[in-house]
């Protein structure tokens, strides 16, 4: 895998563990955003 979809993967990690630290303080449509873009860099991981 090469090192920039690396590092998009761990970015979209570090955003999904943000979202869920999120939603334990009853913020679920901040933690949509942080959910949203963890999809975003991962997709762009796969292109």
């Amino acid at each position: 895998m090469k090192e920039h979809s690396q590092k998009l993967l761990k970015k979209a990690l570090d955003a999904i563990e943000v979202a869920e630290g999120i939603l334990d303080m009853n913020k679920p449509e901040m933690a949509a955003g942080r959910a949203y873009y963890a999809m975003f860099y991962i997709a762009e991981a796969l292109l």
